[in-house]
């Protein structure tokens, strides 16, 4: 790779290989190529960047082309670009009129966030239109497309992998801050913080080791920043600290 060409994105495989999306200036051209552990390389989109770039538990590579409504896959078995796209375009392995009836998948191939669980399942944030007004909707990638009813949740602002749930925090129907936490097996949708008591979700992870998502957001009760936990066994709820200071990111180990 050359001072010419700039990184965006990249996957590294098992072997050592890497799937990169790159930028090279002097022809402004954005693509995805496939880089060998032994320096070689071969061409995945020759004129095409991609709103995301993901391996899954299959092993593949799911990715977007800009300006395109497609999900593509390339298989890192055979090498190649499947034919058949994951999602949008003519033929696809999703049918978005059958996987995402009667909620709407929203923009799929452009989607916010993504995140994993541990059942390897992948549900993304997308924007969606209601009443001609863009909020955030959650949907499922894989392995299968579908959209997911939302909950108390409305216009959901962030989400994150909780165990084998995912937790979605954003705006209910009167605009308050609200945490929830959806249940794929069940679809349940279950309230931990609601308009009584309004934290503004800014980050969240989760630690297996004790089954806890951890948040941070801002309490508007006194305009403090707070680190809190939920206990998904019971979905009980403790903060630990408040500060004045704005938190940019959070982790959790173990």
């Amino acid at each position: 790779i050359s001072d010419n060409v700039s990184i965006n994105d990249f996957v590294v495989l098992p072997n050592g290989n890497v799937v990169v999306y790159g930028y090279t200036s002097s022809t402004s051209t954005s693509w995805i190529k496939l880089f060998y552990a032994n320096g070689g390389l071969r061409s995945i989109e020759p004129s095409a960047g991609s709103n995301f770039l993901r391996r899954f538990s299959d092993g593949n590579i799911y990715y977007a082309p800009h300006s395109n409504s497609e999900i593509r896959v390339f298989d890192t078995n055979t090498l190649n670009r499947r034919t058949t796209p994951w999602f949008g375009g003519t033929t696809p392995t999703n049918d978005e009129s059958v996987s995402c009836a009667p909620n709407a998948c929203g923009s799929l191939t452009s989607p916010r966030s993504l995140v994993q669980l541990t059942d390897n399942s992948v549900y993304a944030l997308t924007e969606r239109y209601v009443n001609n007004q863009s909020v955030g909707g959650i949907s499922k990638m894989y392995p299968q497309v579908s959209g997911i009813a939302p909950g108390q949740v409305s216009n959901a602002k962030i989400i994150g992998a909780a165990g084998a749930k995912v937790a979605i925090a954003g705006l209910d129907s009167n605009g308050f801050q609200t945490l929830e936490i959806f249940d794929p097996n069940s679809t349940a949708h279950t309230t931990i913080l609601d308009g009584t008591n309004e934290i503004e979700i800014g980050a969240m992870s989760y630690r297996a080791s004790d089954n806890q998502l951890i948040f941070s957001g801002l309490r508007f009760s006194d305009n403090r920043t707070v680190v809190g936990t939920v206990n998904l066994t019971n979905n009980s709820v403790s903060i630990g600290i408040a500060t004045s200071s704005k938190l940019y990111d959070l982790q959790a180990f173990g």
